[in-house]
């Protein structure tokens, strides 16, 4: 019924001819699919068309353009990159308790209940053409990247003797407002090991001090010695 409707609001909104819209439901009822992708396949109608329509006909706000800058890393983070592909959903922002989400099919409720549960807080749709959701999907996942790539950067140039010595100052971890010190250390012995190949890393307290010794072709290298109490 829905489809019916679907392509009775196309034809009424002047998108599509009658003789079309009867034309792409016979070729549903031969063919099975959906009507809107035999629609726009047909090129009887536009993904933007289509989109617009399915919104006014479930009651949902529409999109026409997405700003990839205004989707924070944290939502991005907590959804893969082929889930968000593959469902044509992307996560906009947080509203109170609920993520505004934008769409590109609105009927894939168990695709939409996964996400929910991906994100941990019930969905806000708001419908927007696939293509449009697909290339701010690209912008934002390749936005991830070049931050991780840069953060790496930073570690290869990073000194592990200097970050020993920032550690140093620290008097009680527990009293410590800053944890970067801390931080630096354990992303900086987790670079310099792949960098050299490690298998294992050691962390062995000792009276007085903490040894820090990496793993390579079956020898342990002492690394660095930092205060017992980190």
């Amino acid at each position: 019924r829905q489809m019916v409707k679907l392509g009775e609001l196309l034809v009424h909104k002047g998108l599509a001819t009658e003789a079309a819209v009867i034309e792409a439901l016979a070729e549903q009822k031969k063919k099975g699919g959906r009507l809107g992708e035999i629609l726009v396949a047909k090129k009887i109608a536009t993904e933007e068309a289509l989109a617009q329509m399915i919104a006014e006909q479930m009651s949902l706000p529409y999109a026409a353009t997405i700003d990839d800058r205004e989707v924070p890393d944290d939502l991005i983070r907590q959804l893969p990159i082929n889930f968000a592909k593959q469902h044509l959903v992307l996560p906009h922002r947080r509203v109170d308790d609920s993520v505004e989400v934008y769409a590109g099919d609105p009927l894939r409720v168990s695709a939409l209940d996964d996400l929910s549960l991906l994100l941990g807080a019930p969905l806000m749709l708001t419908i927007a053409p696939p293509a449009r959701i697909i290339d701010a999907i690209n912008k934002v996942y390749d936005r991830g990247t070049a931050h991780a790539e840069a953060a790496m950067e930073e570690l290869k140039n990073e000194d592990l003797s200097s970050v020993e010595s920032d550690i140093e100052q620290i008097v009680d971890i527990i009293d410590a407002e800053d944890e970067a010190p801390i931080i630096r250390l354990v992303n900086s012995l987790l670079s310099q090991s792949v960098k050299e190949h490690a298998s294992d890393i050691h962390f062995e307290p000792f009276e007085s001090n903490l040894s820090v010794r990496f793993r390579i072709d079956g020898v342990l290298y002492d690394k660095i010695k930092p205060p017992k109490k980190l």
